[in-house]
């Protein structure tokens, strides 16, 4: 009896240790709600990014560094994961088409779409604001998306900062974030 107490309990604090630290693993970015976005998604989609910004010049002028640059990718991975959670409540679908017309009226928008590296960033990017775009139209229902967005876990990964609930972003709050493009 005593040693199936002993195992019981090990095994469940081994499986306390390994849920609550998935977000200190080195390759988990963050975990929205039971979603988990990993480094190696906002590594390739900012490899991506920062090339189309050089590209494009979107830079000019102002200072927007590969850390702002993987803040901001990270913020879209965690959009799309908002999108799919608001289209699951809400029934609402967001289509591929839809996302490619929104797409065109950015000059980096089709770029990041195109490349297999930044696709699912950018398509969460935008799938959430046209969802949001349809709650201002009343087409959905602002009590749903309130409700999802109030509803929502984010552990980010320390290295980003930490989640602003306020403004749906990683807010980098002075830690800095360490890693490089290349």
């Amino acid at each position: 009896m005593r040693r199936t107490r002993i195992l019981v309990t090990s095994l469940l604090l081994a499986v306390t240790v390994v849920l609550s630290g998935c977000v200190q693993s080195p390759r988990t970015a963050a975990v929205v709600n039971d979603y988990i976005i990993t480094e190696a998604e906002v590594t390739a989609a900012t490899e991506v990014y920062q090339r189309v910004v050089e590209e494009l010049n979107l830079a000019e002028g102002a200072a927007i560094g590969p850390a702002d640059i993987r803040l901001t990718v990270l913020g879209w991975l965690i959009d799309g994961v908002i999108a799919a959670e608001v289209s699951q409540v809400t029934d609402e679908i967001v289509s591929d088409a839809e996302v490619e017309e929104l797409a065109s009226q950015y000059s980096d928008a089709p770029l990041l779409l195109a490349d297999s590296g930044s696709r699912g960033a950018m398509a969460g990017e935008l799938r959430w604001a046209l969802l949001w775009n349809r709650t201002s139209q009343g087409v959905i229902s602002q009590e749903a998306v309130v409700s999802v967005v109030t509803g929502l876990e984010v552990e980010l990964n320390p290295r980003y900062g930490t989640w602003s609930s306020d403004q749906l972003r990683p807010t980098n709050a002075g830690l800095g974030v360490a890693a490089s493009l290349s």
